[in-house]
């Protein structure tokens, strides 16, 4: 019942149904209706409002419960707030380079040791589309294919939404050639996947390539997000992730996700 469950999370932070009608915005009699359940079918965009004005739905995902129930498809958006408190469900991967990401590629969350593979570009950016573009990024050149297709093919679900032009123009201030290779890439996006079928290799300047088997999950109500779990695919990899946790032995993880991921 979606109607009681606002109703609930609007007394959680002890405000008036006034105030949120004034916030969607509705009369305050629409959103009594809508709290006890009295409507055929709320609007997509009116469902979205809500879970943006109470603020958790957005964080755990819910808000695509209700969007769910109402045969609508869920919300995919860069930059959805992330839910607290949950450092637990990927713990057992903190000795892993982990990344968390949104639609748009930012890493949004990750391990200290994935952020030992960065670059400075692309630590500096943020975004894991700048792994695959950056001229000294440390993939080798089938893997930044493989990696810009994988993107691609999530944003194909998402080509009318507005911030898609963003990641485009942000390919494009890498130039000509990056912009060609993005686009390129659409038909490798069509095909079926095999971004965890065969090893990643990465270039370290000290010990030379490494080598990892790439597992990509996805939170339970939360399309936004994917994970990223390099594992180590030899001896020579597994030593570097282990001199690299111990180098980061006195912190966590920045932040995890709120379900067990489906796979």
């Amino acid at each position: 019942m979606i109607g009681p469950r606002i109703r609930q999370l609007r007394e959680q932070i002890a405000m008036s149904q006034a105030n949120l009608a004034d916030r969607i915005p509705l009369s305050q009699k629409q959103v009594s209706r809508i709290e006890r359940d009295s409507f055929v079918q709320l609007p997509r965009h009116t469902l979205i409002r809500i879970a943006e004005v109470l603020g958790l739905p957005l964080a755990t995902g819910e808000v695509n419960a209700w969007l769910g129930q109402c045969a609508y498809a869920p919300l995919v958006r860069p930059g959805l707030p992330l839910p607290d408190g949950l450092a637990n469900w990927l713990a057992w991967a903190s000795s892993l380079p982990v990344a968390v990401l949104d639609p748009s590629g930012q890493v949004r969350h990750h391990t200290r040791v994935f952020g030992e593979l960065w670059t400075h570009e692309c630590r500096r950016s943020g975004n894991l589309t700048v792994w695959a573009l950056e001229p000294s990024s440390p993939l080798c050149e089938r893997d930044r294919r493989r990696l810009l297709a994988w993107h691609w093919g999530l944003l194909r679900y998402t080509r009318s939404e507005p911030w898609v032009d963003d990641v485009e123009r942000m390919v494009a201030r890498f130039g000509p050639e990056a912009l060609a290779l993005w686009n390129g890439v659409e038909h490798d996006a069509l095909l079926p996947s095999d971004f965890s079928q065969s090893p990643w290799h990465l270039h370290d300047e000290t010990l030379g390539e490494l080598s990892f088997r790439v597992d990509i999950s996805q939170p339970v109500w939360r399309p936004d997000l994917q994970v990223l779990i390099f594992h180590p695919f030899d001896a020579r990899t597994r030593l570097w992730c282990e001199e690299h946790l111990t180098l980061a032995s006195s912190e966590t993880l920045s932040a995890t996700l709120p379900y067990p991921a489906s796979g």
